[in-house]
Protein backbone atom coordinates (compact mmCIF):
# COMPACT_ATOMS: atom_id res chain seq x y z
CA UNK A 1 0.00 0.00 0.00
CA UNK A 2 1.99 3.00 -0.84
CA UNK A 3 0.47 6.66 1.12
CA UNK A 4 0.68 9.75 -0.98
CA UNK A 5 1.14 12.72 1.10
CA UNK A 6 -0.96 14.77 -0.52
CA UNK A 7 -3.74 13.31 0.55
CA UNK A 8 -2.48 13.88 4.31
CA UNK A 9 -1.65 17.16 3.84
CA UNK A 10 -4.94 18.10 2.99
CA UNK A 11 -6.32 15.84 6.04
CA UNK A 12 -3.65 17.91 7.82
CA UNK A 13 -5.35 21.27 7.04
CA UNK A 14 -8.82 20.42 7.50
CA UNK A 15 -7.99 18.93 10.74
CA UNK A 16 -5.94 21.80 11.82
CA UNK A 17 -7.76 24.70 10.33
CA UNK A 18 -11.19 22.98 11.76
CA UNK A 19 -10.53 22.19 15.31
CA UNK A 20 -14.02 22.86 16.66
CA UNK A 21 -15.18 20.90 14.37
CA UNK A 22 -12.59 18.02 14.53
CA UNK A 23 -13.37 18.29 18.49
CA UNK A 24 -16.99 17.89 17.91
CA UNK A 25 -16.96 15.07 15.73
CA UNK A 26 -14.64 13.45 18.13
CA UNK A 27 -16.31 14.09 20.93
CA UNK A 28 -19.53 12.98 18.82
CA UNK A 29 -17.91 9.37 18.36
CA UNK A 30 -16.56 8.94 22.19
CA UNK A 31 -20.31 9.81 22.74
CA UNK A 32 -21.96 6.90 20.73
CA UNK A 33 -19.53 4.83 21.38
CA UNK A 34 -20.30 4.87 25.32
CA UNK A 35 -23.78 4.53 24.55
CA UNK A 36 -23.52 1.85 22.98
CA UNK A 37 -21.66 0.47 25.56
CA UNK A 38 -24.11 1.35 27.95
CA UNK A 39 -27.11 -0.02 26.26
CA UNK A 40 -25.23 -3.69 25.73
CA UNK A 41 -24.09 -3.77 29.27
CA UNK A 42 -27.92 -3.12 30.50
CA UNK A 43 -29.61 -5.44 27.76
CA UNK A 44 -27.53 -8.00 29.29
CA UNK A 45 -28.05 -7.27 32.82
CA UNK A 46 -31.20 -7.36 32.11
CA UNK A 47 -30.81 -10.91 30.39
CA UNK A 48 -29.36 -12.11 33.09
CA UNK A 49 -31.98 -10.95 35.69
CA UNK A 50 -34.97 -12.57 33.46
CA UNK A 51 -33.52 -15.93 33.02
CA UNK A 52 -32.06 -15.91 36.67
CA UNK A 53 -36.08 -14.76 37.70
CA UNK A 54 -37.53 -17.44 35.93
CA UNK A 55 -35.35 -20.58 36.00
CA UNK A 56 -33.01 -19.41 38.43
CA UNK A 57 -34.89 -21.42 41.25
CA UNK A 58 -36.21 -24.01 39.39
CA UNK A 59 -34.25 -27.34 38.40
CA UNK A 60 -34.66 -27.73 34.63
CA UNK A 61 -35.39 -31.23 35.45
CA UNK A 62 -38.52 -32.86 37.69
CA UNK A 63 -38.27 -36.78 39.02
CA UNK A 64 -41.86 -37.33 40.43
CA UNK A 65 -42.98 -40.67 41.07
CA UNK A 66 -45.80 -42.12 38.67
CA UNK A 67 -49.01 -41.01 39.21
CA UNK A 68 -50.47 -45.33 39.27
CA UNK A 69 -48.61 -48.28 39.63
CA UNK A 70 -48.32 -50.37 36.36
CA UNK A 71 -50.27 -53.29 36.16
CA UNK A 72 -49.25 -56.39 33.80
CA UNK A 73 -51.51 -56.98 31.00
CA UNK A 74 -54.15 -59.57 31.53
CA UNK A 75 -53.75 -62.10 28.59
CA UNK A 76 -56.79 -63.40 27.37
CA UNK A 77 -58.68 -60.47 28.22
CA UNK A 78 -60.31 -60.58 31.28
CA UNK A 79 -59.51 -58.88 34.60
Amino acid sequence: MKFNTYEFMVAYRFLVNGRSQTVLIILGIAVGVAVQVFLISLMDGLQRNLVQRTIGSSPHITIAPPLSAPRPLGIGGGP
